[in-house]
């Protein structure tokens, strides 16, 4: 379930996904043809202040207020 206050969002590259998330450590994903939530990778602080894609879309990458910047790699399975 995704938050009730979004702090921001990205789209992939592609278009068929986008990542999203607010208060709390989750980064959600979000399927975008169906609307339907595929996964969501955990921050070590909250609440969301970024989230973007890179490498063309291989990477997610989001930040928190108070936290460090996290990478993740999309081909290791999310």
């Amino acid at each position: 379930v995704l938050p009730s206050e979004l702090y921001a969002a990205a789209a992939s590259p592609d278009g068929r996904e986008v990542a999203a998330g607010g208060r709390g450590e989750e980064v959600w994903l979000v399927d975008t043809g169906t609307g339907r939530v595929t996964g969501h990778v955990s921050l070590t602080a909250e609440p969301l202040r970024a989230v973007g894609y890179a490498d063309a879309g291989r990477l997610l990458v989001a930040v928190a207020y108070e936290g460090p910047v996290r990478a993740f790699d999309r081909t290791q399975g999310l």
